[in-house]
């Protein structure tokens, strides 16, 4: 085959299929006539190009025709066969790393590639062997394996991993903190996790909001949100500002815990901070406060909740009124004047007129508006004819917005 160098680099790079242009390479060093100089360039992106391939051990016999194999082309080899989950392709890459130049970062994508192939054994001796590389483990490197124990479950080498960076003067990563302190709160091992968010700062890692929450969380999950409190406030020490997840986890699990109060005082907090909670914050403690019938509370959480412009859920709603709360009358300024008849046309028209907070934020539910009109006139009689027209209202609405009529202004009730 006759063909000059330039010409096949050519042919090689631009074949859009990568088996056809190994083929046309494999011809063309078959011939008598080949030279081995071949672009580098031209063998590292047909070597990627094969490894994407259906067929990715191809890339492997490219590999022989380096003098030394770049490093980043074995880097890059290493992760592709991880995600194509072939431990075997990597053990078939093994000899020519020792080849190339070694590099560490190349060695920490090797060691990264084996321990997401399930091969945590054999990462852990490379890793052990890097020293007879005169090569020393980084930062990424230790991150790699803390990773990995911690998805195995062995938590306690991780930990000691931690200290091994400490006391060989290796900057700490955050990303290891965070990996080893989500496994203890994830076993249940608070006290632990505790301690060791308290000796980060000891060891030189200045412990973040990330792992700040993955402790408060963890407490809170285990139902001892008092602990996540303390851990609140020590954040506050220390110059650290909570957000919104590490408020809403406090909440949450002070509600579930039935400390309501206190709860109260950290929603507070949190809209002092300038934060803006999650509807589903209020929620959970106007929820808390009907539970043990403190309607003075939930109401005034609730008008808390409409002054901040945060939409409330239909339930929380339905639970203010379950629970006969006297203050929503005067909160959604109803006349209590008007006749039974234009009750039942504002409630049933989708929006009750509220003036102060503006009428998107009220669209109750049918359930909602028969509790309204069964609290306002007294009668459990016309409840059950609420719930009859609600009825008629749903059979006879045909596909319409329910309480408008498509061109009218006014709101009408289709009986």
């Amino acid at each position: 085959m006759s063909i000059s160098l330039s010409r096949l680099n050519k042919l090689i790079t631009s074949q859009p299929n990568p088996l056809v242009a190994k083929e046309l390479l494999d011809r063309y060093l078959t011939s008598p006539s080949s030279s081995p100089s071949l672009s580098p360039s031209t063998l590292h992106s047909l070597s990627l190009r094969l490894a994407k391939s259906p067929h990715p051990s191809l890339s492997l016999s490219l590999l022989n025709l380096f003098p030394s194999p770049p490093p980043s082309l074995l880097s890059s080899l290493s992760l592709l066969f991880s995600r194509l989950s072939r431990p075997d392709l990597l053990f078939s890459l093994l000899p020519h790393f020792s080849r190339s130049t070694p590099s560490i970062h190349s060695y920490n994508r090797l060691i990264f590639a084996f321990t997401r192939t399930n091969n945590l054994a054999y990462a852990i001796t490379l890793f052990n062997r890097l020293s007879l590389l005169n090569l020393s483990p980084n930062a990424t490197t230790y991150r790699v394996l803390v990773q990995a124990l911690c998805r195995r479950g062995q938590v306690a080498a991780a930990e000691s991993l931690l200290g091994e960076m400490q006391h060989k003067g290796i900057p700490p990563d955050p990303f290891a903190y965070t990996t080893v302190l989500n496994s203890l709160c994830r076993r249940k091992k608070l006290r632990e996790a505790y301690r060791l968010l308290c000796r980060m700062r000891p060891r030189g890692s200045e412990p973040d909001i990330c792992h700040y929450n993955t402790v408060i969380v963890g407490f809170c999950r285990e139902g001892r949100p008092l602990d996540a409190c303390k851990v609140l406030d020590d954040m506050s020490e220390r110059a650290v500002s909570p957000n919104l997840v590490s408020y809403s986890a406090v909440v949450h699990g002070l509600c579930t815990c039935g400390v309501f109060d206190k709860a109260e005082g950290y929603l507070e907090q949190m809209v002092d901070g300038g934060l803006v909670p999650h509807f589903s914050v209020f929620h959970a403690v106007v929820k808390g406060f009907c539970g043990v019938g403190n309607v003075v509370a939930a109401t005034r959480v609730l008008e808390r909740m409409l002054s901040l412009g945060v939409t409330p859920h239909v339930e929380t709603w339905d639970l203010m009124i379950r629970g006969k709360v006297h203050k929503l009358i005067k909160l959604t300024t109803f006349n209590l004047n008007c006749t039974i008849q234009e009750l039942h046309l504002n409630i049933f028209s989708g929006w009750l007129p509220t003036p102060e907070y503006g009428e998107e934020h009220l669209v109750p539910e049918i359930t909602t508006n028969c509790l309204i009109i069964a609290h306002i006139t007294g009668s459990v009689r016309e409840e059950v004819e609420s719930i009859k027209l609600c009825s008629r209202i749903g059979r006879k609405r045909k596909g319409k917005e329910w309480g408008r009529q498509e061109n009218n202004s006014t709101p009408q009730i289709w009986v």
